[in-house]
């Protein structure tokens, strides 16, 4: 029996659409302000900033947030401040639409969040408005847009790179997603992992937000090894109404298959950005000791700035010492 998990023929697990509610015609806001042009467009690039009624919005084609987003209390707080605005200050991205779909008139690029903030304050929502644009295009604004705001989960990550593959962007291929959205080659193949677990298994975490990157290996070992086994421990534990932390899920799951959990860091390596640019990685080993590296030259100057830096953050973050440091040979501080 072959108990791999299949990474070419990717199929999305839990559900295949994590979207906003189904939207009625009862919860309809009122006709909205007419558009409302804040500046001109560059030249060539056809769109402009409008006030839109988001119940005309169309839910965005790729893997969304999962639902459990909209219930946290960073979700309430942004909600509450749009509501207080009368309207997100921080404009959403949509495609007008080639062809009116039902009630629907455009399609979101990115701004789930933003979007089902107003549906649910019910007034208008501003948006970019942009004409129809090329699938690979419209999916690195949707995950770029995120990642200098609420970066998504692994799970989030590993549907959408699952998605991206399934539609046969970047080429099917790990290192090219993950150079195109500023994440290491590891998070992307942790994630895709994670979403492509049998369904079985995401459900028996309270949420599939969940899980973690560090979760990949020991559940892709335990289903490969047994699958059968740890589809049903993940029902028993559903079923169980057992309050567990996500560790000890994972630790009955790999038990269920004799698979043990080798000591881990807990830790993919992770980006070290700036403007959007990856300019090295910090990664940690199995004893949870750092190493830092820099894809960049320094000068003597900056290597001096650079130690300042690290001493600062030792003193402050593992020793929590307060005040000025010694000075050399001098009394503490």
């Amino acid at each position: 029996m072959d108990t791999t998990i299949d990474h070419e023929h990717i199929e999305l697990p839990l559900v295949d659409k994590l979207e906003a509610p189904a939207i009625s015609t009862e919860d309809k806001v009122s006709d909205p302000p007419p558009a409302q042009p804040t500046a001109e467009p560059p030249a060539g690039i056809n769109e402009v900033v409008e006030n839109l009624d988001p119940q005309s919005i169309r839910p965005s084609r790729f893997p969304g947030r999962c639902e459990e987003t909209f219930q946290t209390e960073g979700y309430e707080e942004l909600r509450a401040e749009i509501a207080t605005a009368g309207t997100n200050t921080v404009p959403i991205r949509v495609q007008r639409l080639e062809k009116r779909d039902g009630q629907f008139e455009y399609e979101l690029i990115y701004g789930q969040r933003r979007l089902h903030a107003c549906r649910d304050s019910r007034i208008p929502v501003r948006a970019i408005v942009t004409a129809n644009r090329d699938k690979e295009d419209s999916f690195l604004e949707h995950i770029r847009e995120n990642l200098h705001r609420l970066d998504r989960s692994a799970f989030e990550l590993g549907r959408l790179a699952a998605w991206a593959f399934r539609e046969g962007l970047f080429q099917k291929n790990q290192h090219r997603l993950a150079k195109a959205i500023h994440k290491s080659v590891s998070q992307v193949s942790e994630a895709l992992t994670l979403a492509l677990l049998p369904p079985e298994v995401i459900g028996a975490f309270a949420s599939p937000e969940a899980l973690q990157y560090r979760d990949a290996k020991p559940l892709r070992d335990a289903v490969t090894a047994d699958r059968n086994a740890v589809i049903a421990e993940a029902v028993r534990i559903t079923n169980g109404g057992e309050d567990l932390k996500p560790s000890e899920i994972v630790k009955r799951l790999t038990a269920a298959a004799g698979v043990p959990v080798r000591p881990s860091n807990g830790q993919a390596d992770i980006a070290i950005e700036c403007e959007g640019k990856v300019f090295g990685s910090l990664k940690f080993d199995r004893t949870g000791h750092a190493l830092m590296k820099l894809d960049v030259l320094l000068d003597d100057a900056q290597r001096g700035a650079l130690k300042a830096q690290v001493e600062a953050f030792i003193r402050r973050k593992v020793l929590k010492l307060k005040g000025k440091p010694a000075a050399a040979g001098g009394a503490p501080a």
